[in-house]
């Protein structure tokens, strides 16, 4: 990691310092000339930290965190993270809907799954209320017919 660091920094200096050296260079007609050895300085700095170490400590760095089980680790958690957002959001979103069309209601709970072809379907939902029938129309309407309600 150190060479990568060490490419980096060379490369930023001395891309400022040949950006330096063009502005003020003394006439038009080297500028070819001067173009072509600033690049052959450039690629030089860049190299350098390879020729000082060795290039299997950038392959195996590399290769180690790409190949990790942290990939898949992860990618759980994030899932996670975005299954309960959509609960969240989902439950949100229906409690507004209940509310607006005049069904009073508590604790609802909402459970959602994300498939393998990352689609979101909600699963179940839970509430209590009153007027049942009434609440299950409508989150039947919002969710298909397929979504499991239950009533506390």
């Amino acid at each position: 990691m150190n060479i990568i660091r060490e490419m980096a920094a060379a490369g930023c200096f001395i891309g400022l310092a040949l950006y330096t050296a063009d502005i003020l260079k003394p006439d038009d007609r080297f500028a070819v000339q001067v173009r072509f050895i600033f690049s052959l300085i450039f690629i030089t700095v860049i190299i350098t930290p390879f020729m000082k170490g060795d290039i299997r400590e950038i392959t195996e760095s590399v290769s180690e965190k790409v190949c990790t089980s942290d990939v898949y680790s992860i990618s759980s958690s994030v899932e996670k993270d975005m299954t309960e957002n959509i609960e969240k959001n989902t439950e949100r979103s229906l409690s507004l809907a209940l509310s607006e069309r005049g069904i009073s209601h508590s604790d609802l709970r909402v459970t959602a799954l994300i498939n393998e072809s990352y689609s979101v379907s909600i699963t179940s939902i839970s509430l209590h209320t009153e007027n049942e029938s009434a609440a299950s129309e409508i989150l039947k309407e919002l969710t298909g017919d397929e979504t499991c309600i239950e009533f506390t």
